[in-house]
């Protein structure tokens, strides 16, 4: 027998509540690796800083995980396609800028990284697992490119959507 559409709808809630104890977990996580990494480090002082922020991550994990909860799950959670229809275009339009913005910072901080290898002579930087991959199999050029393009795409689907929302006003 197939669930109704209450049912359907609560189960879903039911998913959105536990996804939201995702960043929480993330957050302990964090804090018990930095407390199983202190012993490990170089100076005394730098062991301090890192047992001192991971017990900050415990608690800020755990209390956020503390307030999740405490919220309930039958309450139904707003999603974009819930909005009035001038709410969803503001919405978007935001999603849009924010888009935008991370995609230039992120690719200004990929290119800085790839130039001082490429022309500055360094031997290695930090960078993503992808975008060292594209430097060493395909050049320089593809990888400061690659983030861009995918924040294009993002941005472009953000626009698809918008201009969706625009002609079923």
């Amino acid at each position: 027998m197939a669930p109704s559409p209450e049912e359907r709808k609560l189960a879903q809630r039911k998913t959105v509540h536990y996804f939201g104890y995702f960043i929480p977990i993330v957050i302990i996580g964090l804090g018990v690796v930095g407390l199983i990494i202190t012993p490990t480090g170089r100076t005394r002082e730098g062991m301090i800083v890192v047992g001192l922020l991971s017990l900050g991550a415990l608690a800020v994990g755990g209390l956020m995980a503390w307030w999740h909860s405490r919220e309930d799950y039958t309450t139904p959670t707003v999603a974009l396609e819930d909005l009035p229809l001038p709410e969803q275009a503001h919405q978007v339009r935001r999603y849009i800028w924010t888009t935008a913005v991370a995609t230039a910072l992120f690719s200004a901080y990929i290119a800085y990284n790839l130039m001082q290898v490429e022309y500055a002579g360094a031997r290695n930087v930090k960078t993503w697992f992808l975008v060292a991959d594209l430097y060493n199999n395909f050049g320089f050029w593809p990888a400061v490119l690659c983030f861009p393009v995918l924040g294009g795409m993002g941005v472009l689907a953000l626009v698809w959507k918008l201009r969706s929302i625009k002609k079923s006003g």
